[in-house]
């Protein structure tokens, strides 16, 4: 049973409990009259709290400004919360992107291999570069994969043009995605390579 009242005196007052027949949780006793004034603070909404609730966001829109997420909180949640509290949230997101980032590119020749392993005839790139010296960790610049499956069906059953095209990338990490794509006997996309580059110019493609 849980029961809850106005510690200013106020006559508001609720009181719930488990109803043995059907297991539900029903409130018997309710005072609605109540005169205190809404409270805008919560101590219970933290740094973390608001990165927990608003990790999504955060990542889909990186560049998202610190007003925006006081806005989220005031809108979602009644309560005011400091800039510098919206700083530390979006602080603890965006490390937690970085960190996951770094772990994922540290396993990509494993995954480019465990592609050749499952897809034999297939063909995979990895490129990576040191900015500095010898001593300066490698970084991921360009990905190419080529299943052996979409080169065979691209032969045996596309008709012999092939578009290129490009996006970017707009999250965390960020690049452009070439592709190269055929047309099938329905005349619909069928996906021939495609590469992760930095940037799109003639080197690249």
């Amino acid at each position: 049973r849980v029961q809850a009242k106005c510690v200013k005196g106020y006559p508001w007052y609720i009181y719930a409990s488990m109803e043995r027949n059907d297991q539900s949780f029903k409130v018997k006793t309710y005072h609605s009259e109540h005169k205190c004034s809404h409270k805008f603070k919560n101590k219970r909404v933290t740094a973390r709290f608001i990165a927990a609730e608003f990790k999504d966001r955060i990542i889909t829109s990186p560049k998202c400004k610190l007003l925006e997420i006081k806005e989220w909180c005031n809108k979602e949640f009644k309560v005011n919360v400091g800039i510098s509290k919206c700083m530390r949230a979006k602080g603890i997101v965006i490390k937690e992107m970085e960190g996951n980032h770094k772990e994922q590119f540290a396993m990509l020749r494993d995954y480019g291999e465990e592609l050749l392993r499952t897809n034999p005839g297939s063909t995979v790139r990895i490129k990576t570069e040191r900015i500095g010296g010898k001593d300066w960790p490698l970084l991921f610049k360009r990905m190419y994969v080529c299943f052996d499956a979409c080169k065979k069906g691209w032969l045996a059953g596309c008709r012999p043009i092939i578009g290129m095209d490009g996006c970017f990338l707009k999250g965390l990490c960020k690049g452009e995605l070439l592709t190269a794509i055929g047309r099938d006997g329905n005349n619909q996309m069928f996906p021939i390579a495609w590469v992760v580059v930095e940037v799109e110019c003639t080197d690249s493609w």
